[in-house]
């Protein structure tokens, strides 16, 4: 009784944010307007027959008033959040790990220099270091410093290190963290984020019995005052996965759209990120490693060398809530319904999605 309680519960908060969602994509663009009757009849039909309950519709309407149209297929951000922990199990809070990702992903492209756990210091290679080492290295070698917290996300918990403000000292008491190098990034990317670094969301998945390929990509880059991009300040602009080249379309958290920076003036369509490519067959070869995990969102930049540097990467909750509407449907080879109707005891989906 008390778990059919706790599912009204959250049914009820997420309809709610949906049904929030929904009216902000209508309010902030004059381009989106209501789902009309056929949109909601194909969205109930699909949430019936595919994902297994109508439960699900809340936002696949936000995604259709988005979009201008309902695409079947898609995978709102509830079922995939149900579906998630059963494909990428309790593995998953590894990733979330920020001083262990060069140990697991064993690979010189993250630009970790320090690690600070249980309030001794270490290096890359987990070599004990005294703090006359650490001041010399992130005092007197150039360059910009980062402090990332275990657990940090979406640029939360996550810091510049300012010598005029902060001591090495001062942070042996903030928890456990890593310190990355700043990433110097091509010059692609200083039309659109100058001032903070521009980093590219990868998403990368294993369909059964195959090999990591890339699901989605998308360009997230800063405003105006800010150093580190986040989540709730930052713009998304959508990337054609196999050329690299822009959307015309970019969005905010509020889902406003956009087709410039809207500090820069420079404007997205039709432009190329360089070397994604490479970026993308590093993420699935990272991912290979870690086959433990059906998905992976990688967070990743080009230097100025064109080189691929990976920030981190997520495996507990790799965001979707942009991605799908705009890009999607990205999840097709994955098979997320049959997957959740499969643990369900083959309650569920009645169809397949076209």
């Amino acid at each position: 009784m008390r778990e059919r309680a706790d599912e009204v519960v959250r049914y009820v908060r997420n309809w709610r944010k949906a049904r929030s969602e929904y009216e902000m994509v209508i309010e902030n663009n004059k381009e989106c307007h209501p789902t009309t009757r056929k949109e909601r009849e194909d969205v109930r039909a699909y949430a019936k027959d595919v994902l297994g309950s109508l439960r699900y519709t809340p936002w696949l309407y936000v995604f259709t008033a988005y979009r201008g149209e309902f695409k079947e297929g898609w995978i709102p951000p509830d079922f995939y959040r149900e579906t998630l922990p059963l494909i990428n199990t309790g593995y998953r809070q590894v990733a979330n790990a920020k001083t262990l990702s060069s140990r697991v992903l064993s690979t010189s492209a993250i630009p970790d220099e320090v690690y600070l756990l249980g309030g001794r210091w270490f290096d890359k290679t987990l070599q004990e270091l005294g703090r006359a080492d650490v001041e010399d290295k992130l005092l007197n070698s150039g360059g910009k410093y980062f402090v990332k917290m275990e657990e940090s996300s979406g640029g939360k918990n996550v810091f510049l290190f300012d010598p005029m403000k902060m001591t090495v000292a001062g942070l042996e008491g903030v928890g456990n963290f890593v310190v990355q190098r700043g990433v110097d990034q091509h010059q692609f990317f200083d039309q659109f984020s100058p001032g903070s670094l521009g980093t590219i969301r990868i998403l990368t998945g294993i369909p059964r019995a195959s090999k990591p390929r890339c699901l989605e990509v998308h360009l997230r880059v800063g405003r105006e005052g800010h150093q580190i991009y986040t989540a709730a300040g930052g713009i998304m602009i959508p990337v054609d996965k196999d050329t690299g080249v822009l959307g015309e379309y970019a969005s905010d958290r509020y889902w406003k759209f956009c087709t410039r920076h809207p500090d820069t003036g420079a404007s997205f369509f039709g432009k190329k990120i360089p070397n994604l490519e490479n970026a993308v067959s590093l993420c699935e070869e990272l991912h290979n490693k870690v086959s433990q995990f059906a998905i992976i969102g990688w967070d990743v930049a080009i230097d100025r060398d064109g080189e691929t540097k990976v920030l981190e990467w997520n495996a507990r909750d790799p965001g979707i809530k942009f991605c799908e509407p705009a890009l999607g449907p990205c999840f097709r080879e994955m098979d997320l319904p049959g997957i959740l109707k499969s643990a369900r005891g083959g309650v569920g989906s009645q169809r397949k999605a076209s």
